[in-house]
């Protein structure tokens, strides 16, 4: 069906389609992993249509509205984004071209590729129901993966080149501390911890939305999950987990949207601390040295590269440089010295400061609109919590694919439309004393109060 067929084809191409493999298409985006997804994604939802539930009410308008221009917006700067860079460039003795109307349609095509998990999960995900099947395929693959990353951490990373016959290109960065990063069929090491966060998250949310047997196994499955995350050599994903695994156990509702809302600060605003060197930089290099050297000194590398990308892209703060490599640091001897790691650079030097808020903005604004309900179920704060972690891990990493995209369409899901047990369709506020006769209050179960049937009760009741 639509709902576990979009869940499990999306993730199952993620984990293991082969990286670093595409057929190049003529004025099109390569058909790679990413077009793969979009494409099966697609095609299966026209194919079971007729099986998609009727959506939910929706029960905040603003949002829905705001969500709707955001994804407008990306798109409508992309397009003056290309337009006022069709000039070309000769910087130190090499060439780049201008942009043309042929990289309108493979830019726009690419993005909207990248997006058809979100637009989709929006709509398919409307249900408590659906987006705890998220969390629990998550939970399921997690711990089929967990096997072949403990098998990489021992043997080096050869399954992609056993299972497609190709290396990745970023192999010799995963020997760490005598040993190996595992990397299975992702991108990079840093991927698959990336991975692992999101399914620790999940295990640990389905456990507090079950009872009895069921909530012991996703105890213990997350208490695995976190095992295999912590033997898997990826120290940024390992603070972020074990930072966000407190805060769904102890925190409140009110507490969850604070760190939230925290981090969505931190986030856009980083661009501008980083370039006022207001943020403690040399502060937490020192600690990460203290941790591993390794680390710091791969940490200190990326922000040097930083500063000059920061540099280069405020030169056209607006709309930014576009592709064909504009937007990268070219030395005096013609070479190309970028190393482009945080997506934020990458997304702020390509299409400025309008293109930065329009994209990013899907990942927070659900985070900031959270606010104007009062409850929250666990499926709920776990997908804000990995959205939060999402965040934090895109500063200085650039993972944002088809998993993200999926779990940010369902955390969308849960804000725009009205579920079985929300305590209103509007946004949360107090009842006018005249009506406070009747609860508005409901379990987090989401059950509502059985409904009166006594015609003379009900009568009485709207007299008084």
């Amino acid at each position: 069906g639509p709902v576990r067929g979009l869940i499990w084809a999306t993730l199952i191409g993620y984990l293991f389609l082969p990286e670093d493999y595409g057929f190049d298409l003529p004025g099109l985006p390569s058909y790679d992993k990413i077009s793969a997804i979009s494409l099966s994604v697609v095609l299966g939802i026209l194919l079971t249509r007729d099986q998609i539930l009727p959506a939910p009410e929706v029960r905040d308008r603003a949002f829905q509205k705001t969500v709707t221009f955001l994804v407008t917006g990306a798109f409508l700067c992309l397009v003056v984004t290309i337009f006022l860079n069709r000039d070309p460039l000769m910087r130190f003795g090499v060439f780049q071209q201008g942009h043309s109307v042929r990289d309108l349609i493979s830019m726009g095509s690419g993005m909207l590729i990248a997006l058809v998990p979100f637009l989709f999960a929006r709509r398919v995900l409307a249900t408590p129901e659906a987006r705890k099947e998220l969390l629990r395929a998550l939970v399921i693959l997690g711990l089929v993966y967990s096997f072949l990353v403990l098998f990489e951490r021992r043997m080096s990373p050869q399954l992609h080149l056993w299972v497609y016959g190709i290396q990745h290109d970023a192999w010799i960065q995963h020997l760490r501390g005598g040993g190996f990063r595992p990397m299975v069929f992702l991108t990079h090491g840093l991927a698959i911890g990336f991975f692992l966060f999101f399914t620790v998250m999940a295990a640990f949310a389905m456990a507090f939305s079950e009872t009895g047997k069921q909530r012991v196994l996703y105890l213990l499955a997350g208490t695995w999950l976190l095992l295999v995350l912590a033997l898997s050599r990826n120290l940024g994903a390992l603070m972020i987990t074990m930072a966000l695994v407190p805060a769904l156990v102890f925190l409140s509702r009110k507490g969850l949207l604070l760190v939230a809302t925290a981090v969505v600060v931190i986030f856009v605003s980083y661009p501008a601390l980083r370039q006022s060197n207001v943020l403690p930089i040399e502060r937490f290099v020192s600690f990460v040295a203290s941790i591993s050297e390794d680390r710091a000194s791969s940490f200190e590398f990326r922000l040097r590269h930083e500063d000059g990308l920061l540099t280069r892209g405020l030169e056209r703060p607006m709309f930014g440089w576009g592709g064909w490599g504009r937007s990268r640091v070219i030395n005096e001897r013609g070479e190309d010295v970028s190393v482009t790691d945080g997506l934020w650079v990458i997304r702020l030097g390509q299409n400025g400061w309008l293109g930065y808020f329009t994209y990013f903005g899907l990942l927070f604004v659900p985070l900031l609109f959270l606010w104007r309900y009062r409850h929250m179920t666990p499926v709920a704060a776990g997908l804000l919590l990995m959205v939060t972690g999402n965040l934090i891990y895109i500063i200085p990493n650039a993972s944002l694919g088809p998993l993200s995209w999926l779990v940010l369409g369902a955390l969308t899901a849960h804000v725009q439309y009205a579920s079985r047990g929300d305590q209103a369709r509007a946004p949360a506020r107090d009842p006018p004393p005249e009506r406070r006769t009747v609860s508005t209050r409901f379990p987090i179960s989401g059950e509502r109060p059985a409904p009166v049937s006594n015609r003379r009760s009900d009568s009485l009741s709207l007299r008084r």
